[in-house]
C-alpha cells in the first residue's frame, strides 16, 4: 500500500495544534501540494519552471506560516515548541501520548536502520513492526508517563512541603521511586503492550505465549541496560531541568533508548 507523504501527515497533526488562522495556512498549502501533485500525475513529468517558480515558493512559505507562524527573525524553533509546550498545558494526556507514539516510531526507524547497516542488508522499513510501536506509544507509553511523572512530581513537591526541602534528597527520592516500582510495572505490561498493537496493525489474534517468552528471554537485558542509562538521566531531569522542559529532555533521550528498546521486544 502506497504510503501517505510525510508533508500531509505534518500538515494533518499542525491543523490539530494551531488556531483558526493558521489552520487556513495549513489548507491552503494542502491544496496547493495536492493540486501541483494533480498536475504531475496527469502530465507524467515534472512542472515547467515557470510553475515551479511560482508555485513551489508559496508553498514553502505558506508551509512556514502553517507550521510555525511565520519566519519570525530566527525563531521559527523556539515559536514551535511555544505551541508544544502549550499543547501540553491544555492537553497533557493528549500531548503526551502523541509525543510517545512519534518518539517511539523515529525510535523504531533508527533501531531498523542500524539492525539492517550492521547485518549488511538493504533497509527496508518493516511497517507492521513501524505501525505498532505507534500503536504502543499512543495508548500505552504515552498515558503511563503522564500520570507516572505527575505521580513523581507530586512526590517532590510533597516532600518540598512535609519532608525537607533539600532538592537533591527530593531529586534522590523520585529516581529511587521510578528505579524500582516504574520499572517492575512498565517494562513487563510494556511487552504485552507491544504484542497487542502488532496483533491490531496485523488484523490477527494477539499471541500472548510469544510476548511472554520474549518477556522471559530480554527483560533482565531490558533491567541491566536502563540501569546504566536512566538513573543519570533521571538525576539530571529531576534536579536540573525545570519541570516545563523535562518532557523534551526526556523525548530527545528518549529517541536512542526506544532505538534499543526496540531491538528487544519486536
Amino acid at each position: 500500500m502506497k504510503s501517505i507523504p510525510l508533508t500531509y501527515l505534518i500538515y494533518f497533526l499542525f491543523f490539530i495544534l494551531n488556531n483558526e488562522v493558521n489552520k487556513s495556512f495549513c489548507v491552503e498549502a494542502f491544496s496547493i501540494r495536492l493540486h501541483r501533485n494533480e498536475l504531475f500525475r496527469k502530465t507524467n513529468r515534472g512542472p515547467p519552471y515557470s510553475f515551479a517558480n511560482e508555485q513551489v515558493q508559496e508553498v514553502k512559505k505558506l508551509q512556514s506560516i502553517a507550521l510555525f507562524g511565520g519566519l519570525n527573525d530566527g525563531k521559527v524553533m523556539m515559536n514551535l515548541y511555544q505551541r508544544y509546550v502549550n499543547w501540553l498545558d491544555h492537553s497533557p494526556l493528549v500531548a503526551r501520548s502523541v509525543t510517545a507514539a512519534l518518539v517511539g516510531c523515529v525510535g523504531d526507524m533508527l533501531a531498523q536502520w542500524l539492525e539492517a547497516r550492521t547485518s549488511g542488508l538493504t533497509f527496508v522499513i518493516n511497517w507492521t513492526r513501524f505501525n505498532a510501536f505507534f500503536v504502543s506509544g499512543l495508548f500505552y507509553v504515552g498515558p503511563f508517563l503522564q500520570y507516572w511523572y505527575g505521580w513523581l512530581w507530586a512526590i517532590g513537591r510533597w516532600m518540598g512541603r512535609n519532608v525537607t526541602e533539600s532538592k537533591l534528597w527530593q531529586t534522590l527520592a523520585q529516581v529511587f521511586v521510578d528505579q524500582t516500582l516504574g520499572v517492575l510495572v512498565f517494562f513487563p505490561i510494556y511487552f504485552y503492550a507491544y504484542e497487542f498493537s502488532e496483533a491490531i496493525v496485523s488484523l490477527r489474534a494477539p499471541m500472548w505465549a510469544s510476548a511472554t517468552k520474549k518477556l522471559n528471554a530480554e527483560l533482565m537485558n531490558v533491567f541491566v541496560t536502563q540501569y546504566k542509562v536512566w538513573p543519570i538521566a533521571n538525576m539530571i531531569s529531576f534536579g536540573l531541568i525545570p519541570e516545563r522542559f523535562r518532557v523534551l529532555f526526556s523525548n530527545i533521550f528518549s529517541v536512542f533508548w526506544n532505538a534499543y528498546l526496540c531491538t528487544r521486544v519486536s
